[in-house]
């Protein structure tokens, strides 16, 4: 399965790149923040906590939010849950995690769900918000407890109250998860008799996950064996839960896709690719949750840098108009406190190697016009602005020669030039960063 980087074209967003960050935590990753400067963010603006008792709303969680993402100049985003509760008809599910959180039901009373949205928009709008999401994966039955129907009906009624209260918001999908949406991708392939294609996408997009997903995801040797697993029931729910997505996409009651990606760095073009021919053309994709999920403890730091470099860089290559990495500060959540989620920073917000090297792509990109790097033999991304340019590449396989950068290549996290066989002007494996003339980075990529 091929596929081709994104278009060329002027950015959706000043600020191309975020992070997901713990407000209660918000103290401890200030001096972090406050390098990163102008990101996007998110929270999860939830009905029935915001409302617990009807009639009386409770705005304090979410002033909070609102005003730290002011104090550093941050997009704020929200993702507009319902929970499940009174406004329900009742709590549907059980409680869960320190938050005692709960799954999604639609709601009881549309009127007084319009009520809450319209004074949600009312209250953010004015505060910078303009991008609502609405729900967060609705493929979990621990996010959504309804059908796919009764979302799609949500999503179209919630988005026709966000612009009446807010002409020119920018309306979103929940999000389908990482390997939800992968196994679409192997499930249509294969339906289309494509199972080469299918094979070859399934190893690639699903590697780290044969070890930690076997029931859903195992290490398969046949062609027959894929088929019977995209034959089971969850494959077809999770088939079910992305057509709806892109139907949302299709009928133009979404405005943006959503796109969740916790997958290894090379099966990021296969997503984009996905998303890219099931969306109508133009439409924009933004990857609002981006991480590295069950990461080797194994893996150098080095080598965790190189994998968020790889990841974000592809992502925005291939189409992402929008990237956030998801943890900002690592969260031990496993069993015996595993890390699970690959974050930018140690739990009490030192910074970790990986740090400097996403601030480094942030620096970069913020109201840049992003172009996927199409020179021979290099994969990355140019951004530019005006006369001058900056550009993240590395080696498909083995050096490239790379004259341009013989000056100007670095690290992208501060360290020394990653050497290479070839000598000081060859680009190896390892991304490196080259500023230069735009008249010259343009040279990179397809006119």
């Amino acid at each position: 399965m091929s596929a081709s980087p994104g278009p060329v074209g002027q950015p959706v967003t000043g600020t191309p790149l975020g992070v997901k960050y713990a407000r209660v935590a918000y103290d401890q990753y200030k001096s972090y923040l406050g390098q990163l400067g102008s990101v996007a963010t998110f929270y999860e603006a939830v009905w029935c906590d915001t409302e617990k008792t009807e009639g009386k709303y409770d705005w304090s969680e979410l002033d909070e939010v609102a005003a730290q993402a002011k104090a550093f100049g941050q997009e704020l985003m929200l993702k507009v849950r319902v929970g499940s509760c009174w406004a329900t008809g009742g709590q549907v599910g059980e409680q869960r995690g320190a938050k005692k959180k709960t799954a999604s039901a639609p709601p009881a009373d549309l009127a007084k769900y319009d009520a809450y949205v319209t004074a949600l928009v009312d209250r953010y709008g004015p505060q910078g918000v303009h991008e609502w999401a609405i729900e967060n994966e609705i493929n979990s039955p621990d996010q959504w407890s309804g059908t796919s129907q009764q979302y799609y009906d949500l999503v179209k009624h919630a988005a026709g109250v966000i612009r009446k209260a807010q002409p020119n918001a920018v309306v979103l999908d929940s999000g389908i998860s990482s390997p939800t949406m992968g196994s679409a991708m192997v499930y249509r392939l294969l339906q289309a008799g494509k199972d080469a294609e299918a094979m070859a996408a399934y190893q690639t997009y699903f590697a780290r996950r044969h070890s930690t997903r076997v029931k859903d995801y195992p290490a398969v040797t046949s062609v027959d064996q894929l088929k019977a697993l995209a034959a089971k029931e969850k494959w077809s729910h999770n088939e079910d839960v992305v057509a709806t997505t892109f139907r949302l996409a299709h009928d133009h009651v979404i405005d943006r896709l959503q796109v969740h990606f916790y997958e290894r760095w090379d099966a990021a073009p296969l997503l984009m690719q996905f998303v890219r021919s099931n969306i109508p053309t133009g439409m924009p994709a933004e990857a609002w949750e981006v991480g590295l999920f069950d990461v080797d403890d194994k893996m150098s730091e080095a080598q965790l840098t190189e994998e968020m470099t790889k990841t974000v860089s592809e992502l925005l290559s291939f189409g992402a108009a929008r990237v956030l990495w998801l943890p900002l500060a690592a969260d031990p959540n496993g069993a015996g406190n595993a890390e699970k989620r690959f974050g930018l920073l140690e739990p009490n917000g030192a910074e970790r190697p990986v740090a400097q090297a996403f601030a480094q792509l942030v620096r970069i990109s913020n109201a840049a016009t992003l172009r996927p790097v199409t020179a021979p033999g290099l994969l990355g991304f140019v951004a530019s602005r005006g006369d001058e340019s900056a550009v993240v590449a590395w080696s498909k396989q083995g050096d490239v020669d790379a004259p341009w950068a013989s000056s100007t290549k670095t690290a992208l996290d501060g360290t020394s030039t990653p050497t290479t066989a070839n000598g000081t002007t060859a680009i190896g494996s390892s991304p490196v960063l080259v500023e230069l003339p735009t008249s010259e980075a343009s040279k990179l990529v397809q006119a």
